[in-house]
């Protein structure tokens, strides 16, 4: 009965989406994976059966071509696997304005490794943060854990600034650059993040990327 109840609340997520695109002009601002924190002038949707507006971004969008204006997504494609995540760049490839942003956050699985090599007080920011959201830490190697194994991270695919990059730009978006939390050339992706913890500053990968003209 769970889980019929919860694929009937996945089909009305997902219709009350397409009646909020049937009733409001483009352009859009697309937020995936909220987790309930939204944000004034997005769409926020979610894969959760509980989501209002219910997305599943690896699969087709429901976005006319050239309709949204923004993509944004805090700590989302480290949750899907590496085909999900090609198809969710294509998607927003296809469905973005020629020139708009899109703005991707997740752990950046490079620089968590140079703090776990290093060690010293960064490593210790790094165990304290795992220890504050819940997550076991014993040893220093559990940094790597948290970026590999918790969170239901080992259902998906772990990113550095190189390989987001290669896929963004084999996706055809342009002008890739490394952000830092909070902050854009852009006035509408500023501010985002509700991450506030110094670590997040230090092992958090932020990249933007201009989408390409429209796709035939």
């Amino acid at each position: 009965m769970r889980r019929m109840w919860h694929a009937a609340a996945r089909r009305v997520g997902a219709l009350r989406l397409r009646r909020l695109l049937a009733d409001t002009p483009p352009p859009y601002r697309l937020e995936l994976g909220t987790n309930e924190v939204n944000h004034d002038g997005w769409i926020p949707t979610d894969v959760q059966w509980r989501a209002r507006n219910y997305l599943d971004a690896t699969g087709p969008w429901p976005f006319p071509q050239g309709s949204i204006s923004h993509v944004y997504a805090d700590n989302v494609i480290e949750h899907v696997s590496l085909d999900g995540a090609r198809s969710l760049f294509r998607e927003a490839a296809r469905t973005m304005q020629p020139g708009g942003r899109i703005r991707l956050v997740t752990p950046d699985a490079r620089r968590c490794a140079e703090v776990y090599l290093e060690g010293g007080e960064l490593a210790d920011a790094q165990k304290d943060a795992h220890r504050g959201a819940g997550t076991r830490v014993e040893h220093d190697v559990d940094i790597l854990r948290g970026v590999f194994i918790e969170y239901d991270h080992r259902y998906g695919y772990a990113w550095d600034q190189n390989a987001l990059t290669a896929e963004l730009e084999a996706a055809g978006f342009t002008g890739v650059e490394r952000c830092e939390l909070g902050d854009s050339s852009d006035a509408a992706l500023r501010g985002l993040e509700w991450r506030v913890l110094p670590i997040d500053r230090v092992t958090m990968l932020v990249l933007e990327a201009q989408a390409p003209g429209l796709l035939q």
